[in-house]
């Protein structure tokens, strides 16, 4: 009976971290794959046999943003078990905050990975989308889990109507976008490269003011 291979998992957290400090250092567009390699301590040859290309790789990096931010998020509803919808979702609101402030280029790929969503769904600029990153594995295993923040959320604001902690009708998924586009904003906007940290980081006001927003909105006060 033939062997069956299997890959060493710590080349693969390697490569992945190797590649996450390239793609961050000079793009996506940029980055060679023998850079990549290097960086990992491995040969160009391991790190192809390991990804395939350099979109399956950038995928997988997409891939761990995307599930760090959702295993964030269900540490939040188990720290915050028995509290009201409101409260969690306030929770939820603060935890989403950290990540973009701590996790600015993670914020990035998933952003990236947004566009190309969007042009696959709208049917427009397909030709963007190379046949490499289209059949990547990590492409895939996203897509799996690309709306598991959103229901997480959406269920969380949906339990505070229906508890009385969240008075305002507006739709759940309206309430979970508001609240997105806004901290998502506020990483964007509040981020300046060539300094190289975020303008008014510890700007507790600004922070604030983003969470009471949310709060104010839910509970019809605005």
């Amino acid at each position: 009976m033939a062997a069956i291979l299997t890959k060493d998992t710590s080349k693969e957290e390697d490569i992945i971290r190797a590649a996450e400090k390239v793609f961050f250092s000079v793009g996506f567009a940029n980055a060679k794959m023998e850079d990549i390699a290097k960086t990992a301590g491995y040969s160009k040859v391991t790190v192809y046999s390991y990804f395939g290309s350099k979109e399956n790789l950038y995928m997988a990096l997409t891939h761990k943003a995307m599930q760090h931010l959702i295993d964030g998020l269900y540490d939040c509803l188990d720290r915050n078990k028995g509290k009201s919808g409101l409260d969690t979702f306030i929770a939820m609101a603060e935890n989403y905050l950290c990540f973009c402030v701590k996790y600015r280029h993670y914020v990035d790929l998933m952003l990236n990975y947004l566009s190309i969503v969007r042009m696959t769904v709208a049917g427009e600029a397909l030709d963007k989308i190379s046949q490499a990153m289209q059949s990547s594995i990590y492409y895939r295993k996203i897509r799996g889990i690309q709306n598991v923040t959103i229901d997480l959320t959406v269920e969380e604001i949906k339990r505070g109507q229906a508890d009385g902690s969240i008075k305002t009708k507006k739709s759940p998924w309206l309430l979970h976008h508001m609240m997105w586009s806004m901290i998502t904003g506020y990483a964007k906007v509040n981020y300046q490269p060539s300094a190289d940290e975020f303008i008014n980081a510890d700007n507790n006001e600004w922070k604030k003011l983003m969470i009471d927003t949310v709060r104010g909105i839910c509970l019809g006060r605005i």
